[in-house]
């Protein structure tokens, strides 16, 4: 039953609103006000994933065009919650160039009818359309990088560690980790990524470090090998370590602590472990930002 409701609904929600003249009248509104900020395009993580929430026989006609699915609430202004049901295969396969290109002119038509001020991607669409030279946008990342560069200094605070305690980045070559490294001013700071893995910094063993996961998922297997009580995990890759990884770091004496994204309000509410926020990648910079950060223990 629940699943027929959740598909139903979409299929509501986009009758009512994803139509010429709503989203006119959401842009009458919108242009004198101001209160849409961001048009975000999620997408799901998995075909079961996308299948729980549209009917497959109508799942082609949201492939590459973003339906409406909810609106969520941070730092005083509103965004729109679109979905589409590719999924990360579907953007990572290069025949589907041109399919990228109608998703983000899908996404502009929706963001000029109701005057948003920006649009955001999930996942690893903000990295494909960068690397496909189809945006040059690094909102995501803009975000993302201050929402880490928070966590950690809530992390230090909370752990009482120095302001200079050293830093492990897992995937600094990466989108957000180049960034990353580029803001956290003068730190000693040790990057590693898959080419380079024998270079993890074992010397600091048994010193207060900070390691920032953002890598892939389950690439902590390969590296918590190296790891030793004084080391503390900031995760930020999406989703949160498994229940096998969180024993296996406890096993080694480390805290582990996940990113979970910013704090907003939102309906419906993001699934699993957003209750109560938004991911990064969906926010806009404000000062007034605050991260929500989930201590991870074994179960």
């Amino acid at each position: 039953m629940r699943l027929h409701v959740r598909r139903i609904s979409l299929m509501l929600v986009n009758v009512i609103i994803n139509n010429v003249l709503a989203l006119f009248i959401i842009g009458v509104i919108n242009k004198r006000f101001q209160f849409i900020n961001t048009i975000f395009v999620a997408y799901p993580a998995t075909e079961e994933y996308a299948l729980s929430y549209v009917y497959p026989w109508y799942r082609h006609k949201m492939k590459w065009t973003p339906w409406p699915a909810g609106v969520f609430y941070q730092n005083g202004k509103w965004g729109l919650m679109t979905v589409v049901s590719a999924i990360e295969k579907d953007f990572k396969d290069g025949n589907n160039i041109d399919n990228l290109k109608l998703l983000i002119d899908n996404t502009l038509k929706v963001k000029d009818a109701i005057h948003a001020k920006q649009i955001t991607f999930a996942g690893i669409l903000p990295g494909v359309l960068y690397k496909n030279n189809l945006s040059d946008s690094t909102l995501e990342a803009m975000v993302t990088v201050q929402a880490v560069i928070l966590a950690e200094k809530k992390l230090i605070k909370k752990l009482n560690y120095s302001p200079k305690t050293p830093l492990i980045i897992l995937g600094a070559k990466g989108f957000i980790g180049s960034r990353i490294i580029k803001d956290l001013g003068d730190r000693d700071i040790y990057k590693i990524d898959v080419d380079n893995k024998e270079e993890f910094p074992i010397h600091l063993k048994g010193k207060e470090t900070i390691l920032i996961n953002l890598t892939k998922k389950d690439a902590l297997l390969e590296y918590v090998q190296f790891f030793w009580k004084e080391l503390v995990l900031l995760n930020e890759t999406y989703p949160e370590p498994s229940q096998k990884e969180v024993k296996l770091l406890s096993n080694k004496g480390c805290k582990a602590f996940h990113l979970v994204g910013v704090k907003a309000s939102s309906f419906p509410s993001f699934p699993k472990a957003y209750y109560g926020g938004i991911p990064c990648c969906a926010a806009w910079l404000s000062p007034d930002m605050e991260i929500n950060l989930k201590h991870l223990v074994v179960h």
